[in-house]
């Protein structure tokens, strides 16, 4: 094969998934990044050597084959999540169905093995039909093939009434976060995991091994270089201007939000609310003390109705100190640890306005989206604008395209594999 020039905008994980796969196929990548580090929102934040995930905490859907091939070092927990159910009962999420499923039926819940099936049969055809892909499918593709199985709510019902039908309402928060709730069920099923991950050393592990691994296949980078504009020729882009620099470049791959690469182009501006979350990462001088029911579990996720609380450090030696992480409403988290502000040597808040200070993304969406109507399917960011472009040798390749949010590298593995397939199809000619 030729040795395309690639350039790839950004060097969030995405991007760095996409660079690693294109130079294996022999182009001649490099990618500019804007910060001074690379890794985007997979970013591990030290204070004093310790190692805090400043945005992103844990790893869920990341295929298994993209885990090992880029030999990201990850911590199982079991049970993987638990439920910390109104503040007062704990429903422990464990790896084997049977006592999982025992669990939910001992406290009431009598439907939810009905749930939990329904959601693993269609993130099955997900996986096998929908997520590996050259092209993002179209909602009624979804639903066409869903059909086939029964599996047609996902598609037709939003969060809140398929999660209602399942399990009591009270419950219903534990389930997804409830900005959530009018989003199609599909969402819901989207981000439903029983294979949540510790990333050994923090988030910015996985952005650190896919760069040594790009480094290794011989990938460039340049950091400190924001893309400003473009020169085209023809209709193609031929050069990446950034503020220090111009490239040449016969392939472009943006692995930055779709807004921002739509203000470089000045086309279809799109004005959103800012985001509304608060992540805080705190380094403790020593561990909270624990309600008594949920102490034997404090290594796992803790899943409560005003937010989600890990303690890294209880699992990974690599965080050098001690470390609790939680999304959520802070007051709610001093009153299930009463003692926890008398612990706490140094607190870190991140919103969605620091985000956008941060790390760029406009209107501080961690999923560069939001992961609602109309950015779904074919249609995130949109119908002209997923994957490819109406410019031809221009792509995009983050969480801002299709499936959506969270640390998965499928979008970068997606697009570098539809780059390699077009261009080994015009080198046989």
């Amino acid at each position: 094969m030729s040795s395309k020039k690639v350039i790839i905008i950004g060097a969030g994980h995405n991007g760095l998934i996409c660079a690693s796969i294109l130079a294996e196929h022999g182009f001649d990548v490099t990618v500019v990044e804007k910060r001074e580090k690379i890794g985007g929102l997979t970013d591990t934040y030290e204070i004093g050597g310790i190692k805090l995930s400043r945005a992103s905490y844990v790893l869920g859907l990341m295929p298994k084959f993209l885990i090992n091939k880029f030999r990201i070092p990850t911590i199982s927990l079991d049970p993987v999540e638990v439920i910390y159910y109104k503040n007062k009962i704990v429903i422990p999420l464990w790896k084997d169905e049977s006592k999982r499923l025992r669990a939910m039926i001992d406290i009431g819940e009598e439907r939810y093995p009905e749930l939990e099936r329904k959601i693993f049969e269609f993130k099955k055809l997900l996986y096998e039909k929908f997520t590996f892909v050259s092209k993002p499918p179209s909602e009624d593709i979804v639903f066409e093939e869903a059909s086939k199985f029964g599996l047609e709510d996902f598609i037709t019902k939003t969060t809140y009434q398929f999660l209602k039908e399942h399990i009591s309402e009270e419950l219903i928060d534990y389930f997804v976060y409830p900005s959530l709730l009018d989003s199609p069920a599909y969402v819901m099923a989207y981000i439903f995991s029983l294979d949540w991950l510790l990333v050994s050393g923090g988030m910015g592990k996985i952005a650190e091994r896919i760069y040594e691994y790009a480094k290794n296949k011989g990938v460039k980078f340049l950091l400190n270089h924001a893309a400003i504009d473009f020169k085209f020729k023809e209709s193609k882009i031929k050069q990446v201007i950034t503020d220090k620099r111009t490239l040449d470049a016969d392939i472009v791959v943006s692995a930055m939000s779709p807004l921002s690469l739509f203000k470089i182009l000045n086309y279809n501006i799109i004005t959103l609310k800012n985001a509304r979350w608060k992540k805080y990462n705190f380094v403790l001088k020593e561990y909270p003390r624990f309600p008594l029911n949920l102490k034997p579990y404090s290594y796992s996720l803790i899943t409560t109705s005003v937010g989600e609380i890990v303690f890294p450090s209880l699992m990974d030696q690599q965080r050098d100190g001690i470390v609790l992480e939680f999304m959520g409403n802070l007051k709610e988290l001093y009153k299930i640890f009463p003692d926890l502000e008398e612990k706490i040597i140094f607190v870190d808040g991140l919103d969605a306005s620091k985000a956008i200070e941060t790390y760029g993304i406009p209107f501080g969406y961690l999923d560069h989206l939001p992961m609602k109507h109309p950015f779904l399917f074919d249609n995130r960011p949109s119908k002209d604008f997923n994957y490819t472009t109406p410019i031809e040798n221009l792509y995009q390749c983050s969480v801002g395209t299709y499936p959506g949010g969270q640390v998965s590298g499928v979008q970068g593995y997606n697009v570098a594999n539809l780059i390699v397939s077009k261009y080994k199809k015009l080198d046989q000619f």
